[in-house]
């Protein structure tokens, strides 16, 4: 279902879907979208990342991963100031990975930070190819001397 050119979805599917991976989660889930299940409204893909990312604060998933997690977004935030990255852009995006995938919230999360250092690895080599054609620019202008 679409409204608006957004893709619409019964929280539900999500729910029971989650609840076969990680019972904890889609409890958490259910008791939050219990409303919108018993009213057979739709939500939006990202009112239901919003609802997982949530939820997995909420059962304490993040809780031992903090430290790994902040160092890996000012390392991120480090190579790509223009970006739009925090702690929640990282929690949104594993909350996603496990909608999307249907991993289990550590695959996901395993998955997700991969995906982020090599985000990070790219941007710094993109920095320094750009410093290396500032050198290369200098030759040239040198050789026509």
């Amino acid at each position: 279902m679409s409204e608006n050119g957004r893709i619409l979805v019964h929280p539900l599917i999500v729910v029971k879907g989650i609840e076969y991976i990680h019972s904890g989660l889609g409890r958490c889930l259910q008791n939050r979208f219990m409303d919108k299940i018993s009213l057979n409204t739709y939500l939006t893909f990202e009112e239901l990342v919003d609802g997982v990312a949530k939820c997995l604060d909420e059962i304490g998933f993040f809780s031992s991963k903090m430290e790994e997690i902040e160092e890996l977004v000012k390392e991120a935030k480090d190579v790509m100031p223009e970006e739009n990255i925090s702690i929640e852009t990282f929690k949104r995006d594993v909350a996603r990975a496990i909608i999307e995938y249907g991993e289990d919230p550590e695959k996901a999360y395993r998955n997700t930070a991969a995906e982020w250092d090599d985000a990070i690895a790219e941007a710094e080599w993109d920095e320094i190819e750009e410093e290396d054609d500032w050198w290369d620019e200098d030759d040239e202008e040198f050789d026509e001397e």
